[in-house]
């Protein structure tokens, strides 16, 4: 696919950074505020025995609290299982055998018509967005810094891709360097 048709199915609000921005901190304040709501209901509290609200979690990780039992390692980890728990469903809706003439999701709904699976597969792929926003959010990632690292780190991967790039030449050179930019070494 080219550059020109690509950009072509992408919506004309995505070709500018503001738009994306704004979208995104949308998100990011429903999730977090949806994510108190759940603190809430459930009852989970902080270190302290307090409600827990990813303010608290941001407090933490700005106080660079890294440790095993803080909350901002805590509640990465737990995000992480969750995304992959959501992997797993999406697993069981992919046809993982390349002889199989199955379709996405035939196998879990064979009486759903076929755009509904996919529209499960897109359903269980917007679940690992709400929580990886989730994890992003107890590392003090927020919408802009997220724009601005996805560019930064798409315009790595062009250039590993530029230079030939596989697995066996594979260095973190470049990612320790996107890493220390960020961290203002």
């Amino acid at each position: 696919m080219s550059k020109k048709e690509f950009q072509d199915l992408v919506p004309d609000e995505f070709h500018q950074e503001p738009d994306i921005v704004n979208m995104l901190s949308s998100m990011f304040y429903m999730q977090s505020s949806f994510g108190d709501h759940c603190f809430g209901k459930q009852g989970i509290t902080d270190n302290q025995g307090d409600l827990l609200t990813f303010a608290k979690i941001y407090d933490e990780y700005q106080q660079q609290k890294f440790g095993a039992n803080d909350l901002t390692t805590f509640w990465v980890e737990k995000f992480i299982e969750c995304m992959e728990k959501e992997i797993e469903e999406i697993r069981e809706l992919i046809p993982w055998k390349h002889w199989s003439k199955a379709a996405i999701g035939e196998e879990k709904f064979p009486d759903l018509p076929a755009q509904e699976r996919v529209e499960m597969l897109k359903i269980e792929l917007i679940d690992i967005w709400h929580f990886l926003m989730s994890a992003m959010m107890c590392l003090g990632i927020g919408p802009k810094e997220l724009y601005d690292q996805y560019m930064s780190k798409n315009k790595v991967n062009f250039e590993r891709q530029q230079k030939g790039y596989n697995t066996a030449r594979k260095t973190e050179e470049d990612n320790l360097t996107l890493a220390q930019n960020q961290a203002g070494s």
